[in-house]
């Protein structure tokens, strides 16, 4: 599986898995790398991306992304 999206001034690709459980495994992320304003939140995207999460999808449409220990780590909404 593949996604791809912004993540904040570049666009991203990953592979991803889901496990058992819900568990979010991505890996192979790559990146365009062009430089802006506040690319540390870029930085601490990609990083918590790369982490492994579980997946809560909420009833109004949102996927939560969850440490292993249960703590939200992105609140993520599609757009249309």
């Amino acid at each position: 599986n593949r996604a791809n999206g912004m993540s904040g001034v570049n666009l991203f690709s990953c592979e991803f898995v889901i496990e058992n459980g819900g568990r979010l495994c991505v890996g192979n992320i790559a990146s365009t790398r062009m430089m802006g304003p506040n690319m540390e939140y870029e930085r601490a995207f990609l990083t918590a991306l790369s982490k492994s999460m579980i997946l809560d999808k909420k009833s109004n449409g949102e996927l939560w992304l969850l440490s292993s220990k249960g703590i939200p780590l992105m609140k993520l909404k599609q757009l249309n």
